[in-house]
């Protein structure tokens, strides 16, 4: 028999963020929130979706770029939309 080997592919967004932080410090980041190790976020393909708004609020990357299946497209800015001043 042979073995048979699985090549993991991860988010673009998620690698991003781990060269970036490196992915001790990310764990660190993100473990003050959620106790997550090292070997828990080597092990995601994508962020889950009940991490999202932690790893929004540490890394900047937003969550609807992170996982759009969930919370859908980025919203857009409205053209001419202003807040006048009280």
């Amino acid at each position: 028999m042979f073995a048979m080997t699985l090549k993991r592919t991860r988010c673009k967004l998620l690698e991003h963020a781990i060269r970036k932080f490196g992915m001790r410090e990310l764990s660190l980041r993100l473990s003050k929130t959620r106790r997550l190790t090292v070997q828990a976020i080597s092990q995601w393909e994508r962020v889950p979706a009940d991490r999202c708004i932690d790893f929004e609020r540490i890394t900047g990357l937003s969550r609807h770029d992170l996982r759009p299946d969930i919370f859908g497209p980025k919203p857009r800015k409205r053209a001419g939309s202003f807040h006048a001043a009280a």
